[in-house]
């Protein structure tokens, strides 16, 4: 340690000890070394340099110094503190601290300033407390340039959001500490900084606390503090720092960004939005999207469509197919491969079995945006919504049947559209009952249609009962249109990628993988209520077939107007007849039979005409 007793001693009435400097590496650079420090020349650059730290490798990536002789502007000293030029910005983090950024139960401490954080650790020390403290370098540090992005010229500009360093830090559950300098008392900006940064670190978990220094001559932040009444004092402003009390956020119409409507895919897709796609298991809605997703690896052009687009990133995130299967799916498809990123929470122990959990919005929100911005990702899919909801400890569960719900569950989906800029897709199953129209037709709370920007739906032709049939692309809702695009059709064909074509095996076992195939004649004319409609009244007379066989049945087995079995043999012998329990009991209903009962409690033994 190079320090001069001065620095020390200057150190020490802030209640930091030579040790603590010498394992921060605090140490004095001269004018030379100090330019080569901040990549600058200019005059006056010596001073005190604090090294800021990679908390879990231990290495120095960045300085900031501290200038004997600022220059003075106004009566006040200007550039006391100086970074790098063009330099990216990170967290001071307290020496020695890789062991508490997961434990949740220390308390994180966030101040402005270097020499705050090392006077709080070593207040924690004297005191007996363990405490973290990271420095912002400034009340607006927090955020900073964390990627690149493209404007709507094309241009290649900045991203700005919260630092990645806030990641080294688990969040949840953890009390948070904001002691900014004793000027957020007077000063508008200080203040809205740290109610931003509360903010965030709200949505990430934390339980966030504020001390309000106390505006008091040669007290300007926390260092100052403890050097003046000591640790058990400063302590105790922590203990009893109130939470942060909710508020509402009032925004300006004209402070607000403008947000230009980017939309693709004729519309069905709009960046910063979430839109559904729905239909049965075997309908196609995973090579739907799959072949979604490919389209925006490649810039091919969407169905209707003959410009290419800029070929961006995609974020997937998978349930009930494997990342290998799907892989192979967007191979078939033609997709960049490069370009594709799948999304999956932390290893999870069940039933003594290690596997990865899925991607959990409750608690992965943030990380979505954080790494769709770094990984300039464009669009998302999440397969199967709904199994997304809630938390990883299922603590948080949705009812996929309230509205409320559902609402507060698809949240964190917009959020992540929005705030990352990504064009969202989500699979979502349908109701089993096809009565009522197609808006009814989404599986749960009406909440999921309403939310969403944008619905699809992708169902078998009923015009077509072949073996191979078409499948229609058909939109019941589009928010930015002024009308609903066309429904397309297409096929799904096992396709030979070698030879860029649908294989010729004929074979149901050819191992080849399955593509979407768009049909030359690619646009039908029916709208989405009246494929719907086709659709229930295909599945009514199916349904009609199957209770008309089983009042057949019933009739068989009944004798004098009597059928002397109880439900359950009735029942296993209609199922042993390829005749359903749901189709039985509505044949019941139809003959208008009843049940018998006797003892106590009551037993059905029997059914009988209603008439008798």
């Amino acid at each position: 340690m190079n320090l001069t007793p001065t620095d020390v001693t200057m150190h020490g009435c802030l209640g930091i000890s030579a040790d603590m400097l010498e394992r921060a590496q605090v140490r004095r650079v001269d004018d030379v070394e100090a330019s080569d420090l901040l990549g600058m020349k200019r005059e006056r650059l010596a001073g005190v340099a604090y090294p800021y730290v990679n908390p879990t490798t231990g290495k120095v990536r960045t300085h900031r110094v501290r200038r004997d002789h600022p220059d003075i502007e106004g009566g006040k000293p200007k550039d006391k503190y100086l970074s790098p030029v063009n330099d990216r910005k990170v967290l001071f983090f307290s020496p020695g601290c890789a062991a508490l950024l997961k434990d949740t139960s220390v308390i994180l401490v966030v101040v402005e300033a270097e020499k705050s954080v090392l006077s709080v650790a070593c207040a924690g020390e004297r005191v007996g407390r363990s405490v973290l403290s990271v420095a912002t370098g400034g009340c607006w540090g927090w955020r900073g340039r964390i990627g690149k992005t493209e404007d709507a010229a094309g241009v290649r500009v900045d991203v700005k959001g919260p630092l990645d360093d806030w990641d080294h830090i688990d969040m949840k559950g953890r009390t948070v500490v904001i002691a900014f300098d004793a000027n957020a008392a007077a000063n508008a900006s200080v203040q809205a900084a740290r109610r931003a940064l509360s903010r965030e670190l709200t949505q990430r978990g934390a339980t966030v606390r504020i001390i309000n220094l106390p505006v008091e001559a040669g007290v300007n932040g926390p260092d100052d503090y403890i050097g003046k009444h000591g640790p058990e004092s400063f302590f105790a402003l922590i203990d009893h720092a109130p939470p942060v009390a909710a508020d509402v956020v009032i925004h300006r119409a004209s402070d607000v960004p403008d947000e230009r409507l980017e939309k693709q895919f004729g519309g069905r897709l709009v960046r910063g939005s979430g839109a559904l796609v729905a239909g049965p298991g075997d309908g196609g809605k995973g090579m739907f999207a799959v072949s979604v997703c490919s389209a925006f690896t490649t810039g091919a052009p969407f169905p209707g469509e003959t410009k290419r687009r800029l070929p961006v990133n995609v974020l997937i995130c998978v349930t009930e197919d494997s990342m290998g299967r799907v892989k192979s799916r967007l191979r078939a498809a033609g997709a960049d491969l490069s370009r594709v990123y799948f999304v999956e929470g932390p290893e999870v122990t069940r039933g003594g079995l290690t596997m990865p959990s899925p991607m959990m919005l409750d608690d992965d929100a943030g990380a979505m945006v954080r790494h769709a911005k770094q990984l300039d990702a464009k669009a998302m899919f999440l397969e199967t919504v709904v199994e997304h909801f809630g938390d990883r400890s299922g603590k948080t569960r949705r009812s996929t049947n309230n509205e409320a719900e559902v609402r507060a569950a698809l949240a964190p989906f917009r959020a992540v559209c929005a705030t990352a800029g990504l064009f969202g897709l989500g699979a979502i199953h349908p109701r089993k009952s096809t009565d009522g129209g197609v808006d009814d037709s989404i599986s749960g709370s009406a909440a999921f249609r309403n939310v969403a920007r944008s619905v699809q739906h992708i169902y078998r032709d009923p015009d077509d009962d072949s073996d191979d049939p078409v499948r229609l692309l058909f939109t019941s809702k589009a928010n930015y249109l002024a009308k609903r695009p066309s429904t397309l059709r297409f096929r799904i064909r096992s396709w030979d990628e070698q030879l860029g074509m649908p294989c010729q095996c004929h074979a149901e076992d050819c191992g080849h993988e399955g593509r979407l195939v768009w049909e030359e004649e690619l646009v039908d004319d029916r709208k989405a209520e009246e494929i719907w409609q086709q659709i229930a009244e295909q599945k009514r007379a199916r349904r009609d077939v199957a209770v008309e066989n089983a009042e057949k049945f019933l009739n068989g087995l009944m004798q004098d107007g009597v059928i002397a079995l109880t439900p359950k043999e009735i029942f296993k012998r209609a199922s042993d007849e390829g005749i359903s329990k749901a189709a039985v009991i509505r044949a019941k209903e139809e003959l208008g039979l009843v049940s018998v009962k006797e003892g106590f409690p009551a037993d059905v033994v029997a059914w009988k005409d209603g008439g008798i």
